[in-house]
């Protein structure tokens, strides 16, 4: 049900990254004189706040070998998705809160206790704004560490979602000094650019599913079913008898003014049309929501006549994510995203595909619904995008030092000497991380509609004996992590308590 020329694009960009990346890495390696660039033999990859590991889809595309040692996430519909895909030999899950402002030194007390060769983090744009003390707390755990701002439309795809990636490298391996590493990224993704983007953009037809997909087909039949019922109330609106107007209604009442008064009137023959020529208007969406019918009308009014008019009409109209290049506007977990060209809403399952995922490949469990698969499309990191932040990472690793493919404490439950103990973490955007019991992933569920995933590596018998000395160094080194002033010691023991104490109760002994 896929068409042919979108499986191709799923199935072989990897190849064509891993060659115009190598040569990217390669070209600015020699610019500044570091020689030539070479990959480990073998990764050992962890993922925190891992989403549905984008990191790890990245790493199989460019067919490097690895071995996901473990992953962590609190949503249960994006852990399903882990353990019948990716399978880490560990997945962490939630059994505490912890507000924001933890979240960062939960990540910082990983790197500080893993000790990786390299690590990639990522988050929003607005992060920027606290970009200072955030370098300045990644690089106190003796790493050179930049910053980079990457958005997968810089490589001509049709989607807007423009993050900073933090590059770590370990002082006592990195290839490169602090002063020149920001520039050699500037360099290495600029080069990056002029080898994938080429090319005129893709069209953003050409990343959809057609109509006839069954997730398309019963999404379009869902909406309609909440449509034709709101119609047939006349679409009434969530104001309750003798209240007041919502806030939403006074707001659209000016913008329809503002526009009145500059001569933007209202006309259908200037309203986007689909590919076969059908005016896109709120009907024909199913838009069933009186604020979104509105602000779809109003969107159309305000850029009439453009015929690549996109945009999220889940906000209100002067928070509204408009596009008018034909692109995709940044994803988000709520995003109601319409293509006037495609004449309908976005699906859910599109959201996660349009990241570089392969949908095809990959096992969805049938109890996650549409909500929870919309909110997988939009806290994911881009498949290709992080891609690339990881083979700058591990492009800037001297392996060539016994030091870079040590294994760490925590590697060396899994890992062998001579596999590199190298963590990947990836910390998504808005991620409600938390430190959880271990557990080992299930056996994945059976889709009739999806290829079964492979297996993940099994650790070799030989290695049980590493086992005890490896976690009563995990144990001794978590109690040299530096802890945020303000965090509390724990008390509490047994299920209850942070990962970290309990690793610590249960392997000290």
């Amino acid at each position: 049900m896929i068409p042919g020329t979108l499986r191709q694009w799923l199935d072989g960009w990897g190849s064509g990254f891993q060659s115009a990346t190598d040569a990217s890495i390669g070209a600015t390696h020699a610019r500044f004189g570091l020689g030539a660039a070479k990959l480990p033999q073998r990764l050992l990859v962890g993922t925190d706040c891992s989403g549905i590991d984008a990191p790890i889809h990245g790493l199989r595309e460019l067919g490097i070998p690895h071995q996901h040692l473990f992953g962590s996430e609190v949503a249960a519909g994006p852990r399903s998705v882990i353990e019948a895909n990716t399978k880490p030999s560990v997945l962490f899950h939630s059994v505490l809160d912890a507000d924001k402002a933890q979240i960062f030194y939960g990540v910082v007390a990983r790197i500080q206790l893993v000790r990786p060769s390299c690590f990639v983090l990522e988050n929003v744009s607005g992060i920027k704004r606290v970009s200072a003390k955030v370098l300045a707390a990644l690089r106190s755990t003796g790493y050179h560490v930049e910053m980079i701002l990457m958005n997968p439309a810089e490589l001509q795809e049709p989607i807007q979602r423009p993050r900073y990636y933090f590059i770590g490298v370990r002082q006592d391996v990195s290839l490169i000094s602090p002063k020149d590493m920001s520039c050699w990224l500037r360099e290495a993704w600029a080069e990056v650019q002029d080898s994938v983007a080429s090319g005129d953009a893709v069209d953003l037809l050409d990343r959809l599913l057609p109509a006839s997909h069954p997730a398309v087909a019963q999404y379009q039949e869902s909406r309609k079913r909440k449509w034709s019922q709101a119609s047939n109330r006349g679409f009434p609106g969530s104001q309750a008898p003798g209240s007041h107007a919502p806030k939403w209604k006074e707001l659209h009442k000016m913008c329809k003014a503002s526009m009145q008064q500059g001569s933007r009137l209202k006309s259908e023959s200037r309203r986007p049309c689909t590919e076969s020529g059908v005016a896109c208007c709120a009907d024909t969406l199913f838009l069933h929501l009186p604020r979104e019918r509105d602000a779809w009308d109003i969107i159309c009014t305000k850029h009439a006549g453009s015929q690549e008019l996109v945009a999220d009409v889940s906000q209100n109209v002067n928070r509204a994510r408009v596009r008018t290049d034909g692109s995709l506007p940044t994803v988000t977990p709520g995003a109601v995203l319409v293509s006037a060209r495609a004449g309908r809403i976005i699906s859910p399952l599109e959201k996660v595909m349009l990241h570089g995922f392969p949908i095809h490949r990959m096992v969805f469990p049938s109890r996650v619904t549409d909500k929870e698969l919309a909110s997988m499309g939009g806290n994911t990191m881009h498949v290709q995008i992080v891609a690339v932040a990881m083979k700058f990472a591990l492009a800037l690793v001297n392996w060539s030092l016994p030091k870079a493919s040590r294994p760490t404490a925590l590697c060396s439950t899994v890992a062998a000497p001579s596999i590199t103990a190298s963590v990947v973490l990836g910390a998504a955007a808005k991620c409600r991380k938390r430190h959880g019991k271990p557990r080992k992933a299930p056996k994945a569920p059976k889709a009739a509609s999806a290829q079964k995933a492979p297996k993940a590596p099994k650790a070799p018998k030989a290695l049980k004996a590493q086992k005890a000395e490896g976690m009563s160094a995990l144990a001794k080194r978590w109690q040299k992590v530096v802890r945020p002033q303000s965090a509390k010691k724990c008390s509490r023991k047994g299920a209850t308590a942070p990962l970290a104490c309990r690793l610590a109760h249960r392997w000290a002994k």
